[in-house]
């Protein structure tokens, strides 16, 4: 049974907690045996306009259950919107949405935000923005509870409806901070969104919200019917149909907020400027670039408008990764242009260096980079069993690199040997930018196969060191430049090409699953009927079977790198302990 059946077939606590997959009990304790000033933590944040935001967070034990409550809603209205006969209509409300929804009339999905809350008015001759004043708390308990008795989706059953909002309101509101408000908010609401969308379509109008921010644009010559202008005051008012649809749906306009730009100035929507493509605004970017550049330069930087201190990687990579996200979602909806490659250019540039320094510069562990995922899983089943096992105590705390699509994208960093060659080959150029000493060690580890000798011969011919023997049948450890070595697996007997794979023993390499024998092979020689990959070994047998699993021979591989590591003698520290805080 699908779950909106479910849900409006339930009738009691137990009914409801076993679709939240909780104890009808616990969900009892926390509803009505905790007091109400044990459930949430209430706390201010700054609003950029000024003033403050109370935030109300829920204790642990009430934010699963509304986040349960969230999920279970949030399938519901998949459901529903897989239901209609019709095409789904474009979407009206951009905010508290999953970053990618599934459209289920596309083979795809669509990735909402403000982004998309900003496409639809760009490039129009008036663009209205006007805000919905006290938005959370428009949502009391009587009202959220007869939304879910009332509405023709879900018609549930009063003593469920009743349970639902007892578990989403507090002091007879939908709180800021719970994980199940913005589903709510956006179900509710959506009755304002149809009656404007109609008021838009028969005036010539684009419609959307983001939250409780509204945006009416059109290029008809009528603004007169968006809005109109006091003089003495010199402030904007509300057309009266449109403040009558507002009111009528139990919500109330902030006249503070309300503003008509013309196409001639700067049009702003979500923060996005709108006039001719979808943009962020030049002093955002032109900042972000300043802060980028202290932090090369001093080890440190400070958010705009906050010196109070420094600010952290994670913020400074936000900021970077929300621009980059803007422009590359411009330039992949325009033709093909000067401008626009040049600006992607760009963002693109200041975003890679700013991901090397991350990652290479400011990290607080030394990192190991693999060839691929499955060496990962594989040494880091190896460390842990060995340490386990009383074997063998890895001396430092390591980080092993992630492979990811924005990394190869931005940095055009990829696993492989040949791909890994050009990394190596690049480093020196790529953290030239900064004067930073980088704290420990990159290694990269590789198979000690014909491809890796191929990239010893680059470090020899490129980053030649007298005092290093670059025959990879003798020696597994080449420092390269500044704090990056390439470390390759020791040789075995007999002295072949070597695959991190020949560390197990040889019965584990044999495990068949079903019919089918591991192969490490990519290429012609793997057969899907016969054989089974590297990612198979690690999912269904190393990982399994890791507590009989003999890792001995990993000691090897694991001295090596410490050997590596313990080689590597920074300089003077000159980065900043709160710089360098989140990696």
């Amino acid at each position: 049974m699908a779950y909106l059946e479910k849900l409006k077939a339930a009738s009691t606590i137990q009914d409801l907690a076993a679709l939240l997959n909780l104890k009808a009990s616990h969900l009892a304790y926390v509803l009505f045996v905790l007091p109400d000033e044990t459930k949430y933590k209430q706390f201010e944040i700054p609003k950029k306009a000024g003033g403050e935001r109370i935030i109300n967070a829920p204790h642990e034990r009430l934010k699963h259950i509304q986040r349960c409550l969230a999920h279970l809603l949030q399938y519901c209205v998949l459901e529903i919107e897989h239901s209609k006969p019709q095409p789904t209509p474009r979407v009206l409300s951009h905010g508290f949405r999953k970053k990618t929804e599934v459209n289920p009339n596309r083979k795809s999905d669509i990735s909402i935000g403000i982004h998309t809350n900003a496409y639809s008015h760009q490039n129009k001759k008036y663009v209205l923005n006007f805000d919905l004043s006290g938005f959370f708390g428009s949502f009391n308990f009587g009202r959220v509870r007869g939304f879910f008795i009332k509405n023709n989706d879900f018609g549930l059953h009063p003593s469920v409806a009743t349970l639902i909002a007892q578990i989403a309101c507090f002091k007879n509101e939908l709180p800021q901070g719970s994980p199940c408000s913005p589903i709510i908010t956006n179900l509710i609401a959506h009755i304002l969104d149809i009656r404007l969308v109609r008021w838009a379509k028969k005036n010539r109008c684009s419609y959307s919200r983001y939250v409780d921010d509204i945006t009416l644009s059109t290029n008809q010559e009528i603004p007169q019917k968006l809005a109109t202008q006091s003089e003495e005051l010199m402030k904007w008012s509300l057309n009266k149909e449109i403040e009558n649809i507002i009111t009528h749906s139990g919500f109330q306009i902030n006249p503070l907020k309300t503003r008509l730009q013309m196409h001639s100035s700067r049009q702003i929507v979500t923060g996005l400027v709108v006039n001719k493509k979808i943009n962020v605004k030049k002093e955002y970017y032109r900042s972000t670039r300043a802060m980028c550049h202290a932090l090369y330069c001093t080890g440190s930087f400070f958010l705009l408008g906050d010196k109070s201190k420094p600010g952290t990687l994670q913020q400074l990579n936000g900021i970077l990764e929300y621009i980059y996200f803007i422009k590359q979602k411009n330039h992949c909806n325009k033709e093909p242009c000067y401008k626009t490659n040049v600006e992607q250019h760009n963002i693109t540039n200041l975003y890679s260096q700013f991901l090397y320094f991350r990652y290479f510069i400011a990290l607080e562990k030394p990192l190991i980079i693999c060839e691929g995922k499955t060496d990962v899983a594989y040494l880091k089943i190896a460390i842990k069993q060995l340490k386990k096992q009383g074997k063998y105590l890895l001396p430092h705390q390591i980080d092993f690199f992630h492979f990811t699509e924005r990394i190869s994208e931005v940095m055009h960093i990829n696993a492989g040997t040949s791909l890994l060659k050009k990394f190596i080959e690049n480093y020196k150029k790529n953290i030239a930018f900064t004067k930073q000493i980088p704290r420990s060690p990159v290694i990269v580890l590789l198979d000690n196969d014909k491809a890796a000798g191929d990239v010893i011969q680059c470090l020899e011919n490129k980053f030649k060191k007298t005092n290093v023997n670059y025959d990879r049948k003798k020696n597994f450890i080449y420092p390269v430049i500044e704090n990056l070595y390439v470390v390759l697996l020791p040789i075995r007997n007999p002295p072949e090409d070597i695959i991190i794979e020949n560390f197990f023993e040889k019965s584990v390499l044999e495990t068949k699953l079903g019919e089918k024998i591991f192969s490490p092979e990519n290429g012609n020689g793997f057969d899907s009927q016969r054989h089974y990959s590297k990612q198979v070994l690690v999912e269904k047998v190393i990982r399994p079977k890791q507590d009989t699993i003999n890792f001995s021979g990993f000691t090897d591989i694991l001295d090596n790198l410490v050997t590596a590591i313990e080689q590597y003698k920074p300089g003077p520290d000159k980065i900043q302990d709160q710089a360098v805080s989140i990696i």
